[in-house]
């Protein structure tokens, strides 16, 4: 019915088949990357379930909040890019639609209007970077490393990482890293302002959580006042 209220229900993701693991903790909602065997590649099936995830919890007016992290010791080894080599009888219009269609889905992230979070527990890379850029805020365990290796693959750096980079880390540190596709680690992340902190990858979930938590406090108030 019209202005019938939607709600998310995690039960509707199986991290087998989808590749995605979603709950609810009361007005968060938590998606952990379930591809650990891959590193938590950022697949068909996993890009097909964010596809969906994305607007239901756009049009769930309970969530407040959303945190990402990845399952496993890896945040994202990033998207699956062997199709391009499979596919390469295929006119590059063909190659870059597809292409755009995939980062346009994991791009939604930044359709919500609710604070967003990336809990990043390991290694991001590529597209994994670019998904935690994509997000609001950025903790990170010890263990965590970032890269954006596209120009050492012979590819556009893409998924909106060339300005996602600017908008968090300026344009010098971008061009280093777009550059060079280098790793940074941890400790780099932080004093590039890649991430707000860094912490023992034990506490990382919990801290995040409590991280979340204060955003949530903030637009609630802010909300007051509209």
């Amino acid at each position: 019915p019209a202005g019938a209220h939607v709600r998310l229900d995690p039960a509707a993701y199986d991290p087998d088949a989808d590749k995605l693991a979603v709950r609810r903790d009361g007005d968060l909602v938590v998606i952990e990357l379930a591809d650990h065997d891959r590193r938590n590649m950022m697949g068909l099936e996993m890009t097909a379930a964010w596809g969906r995830l994305m607007p239901q919890i756009a049009a769930d007016s309970d969530v407040r909040a959303v945190l990402v992290t990845g399952q496993g010791t890896a945040f994202s080894s990033g998207g699956n890019t062997s199709w391009i080599g499979a596919d390469s009888h295929e006119p590059v219009s063909v190659l870059r639609e597809r292409m755009l269609a995939y980062y346009a889905t994991w791009l939604t992230i930044r359709d919500l209007k609710v604070p967003t979070i990336a809990a990043i527990n390991g290694p991001a890379i590529g597209a994994g970077a670019a998904l935690a850029l994509a997000c609001d805020v950025r903790w990170a365990g010890a263990s965590a490393s970032m890269s954006v290796p596209f120009l050492r693959m012979g590819m556009h750096p893409g998924m909106l990482s060339t300005y996602l980079l600017t908008e968090v880390v300026g344009v010098a540190a971008a061009r280093d890293l777009l550059f060079t596709g280098r790793r940074v680690r941890a400790d780099e992340m932080l004093s590039l302002g890649l991430v707000s902190r860094v912490v023992p990858d034990a506490e990382l979930a919990a801290e995040a959580l409590a991280a979340v938590e204060d955003e949530k406090r903030l637009t609630t108030s802010m909300n007051s006042y509209e």
